[in-house]
């Protein structure tokens, strides 16, 4: 792990991947990117299922912090297919609320979109200790839930001797149209 500048690094190998995550955050807008890289360094394909996870705060750090239930409250989650693109907004009388938009894409190999996930309880079971959440099943269910969560599936082919790159890229509006 490294980290320079706005820019966090974690390198990994693992048989025979090499697995780059950058996580960067943009000096001015209200932008973060991370970036996945996996290098094949065999001699053989290899199909990949590529689960992602991040938790929706989408309050200042200190209402979290006081009372991360409340802060969760009221939002909802909205999937806009053609884009991948999961929109988290607060339910509000105010129209002048921001909005966060979590969306995947990839370059340079074959990846298959999976589904979504935007509910932790679907995500992790009743107890919060699912063995393998990245094997359960994804729901593709958007709308009001008590804890939201953005999770993208990906199934990747690298073929031997080549690079896959996957983007998430989150980033906050001033509403739901403007981050879409």
């Amino acid at each position: 792990v490294s980290f320079v500048g706005n820019t966090a690094r974690i390198n990994s190998l693992n048989f025979d991947i090499n697995t780059h995550l950058e996580v960067g955050v943009h000096p001015v807008d209200d932008v973060e990117i991370r970036r996945l890289t996996l290098i094949n360094h065999s001699g053989s394909g290899r199909n990949l299922g590529i689960t992602s996870y991040q938790e929706i705060v989408l309050d200042d750090a200190a209402a979290d912090l006081t009372h991360p239930a409340f802060s969760k409250m009221r939002l909802r989650s909205e999937f806009a297919a053609d884009q991948q693109t999961l929109v988290f907004s607060r339910f509000s009388s105010r129209n002048s609320l921001p909005a966060l938009g979590c969306r995947v894409f990839s370059q340079g190999g074959g990846a298959t979109f999976e589904g979504f996930e935007s509910s932790r309880l679907n995500f992790f079971g009743r107890t919060g200790q699912s063995f393998d959440p990245t094997m359960a099943p994804l729901s593709n269910s958007d709308g009001f839930t008590l804890d939201q969560i953005a999770s993208f599936r990906n199934n990747i082919y690298v073929a031997p001797k080549t690079t896959v790159k996957i983007y998430y890229l989150n980033a906050v509006a001033r509403d739901q149209k403007t981050v879409l």
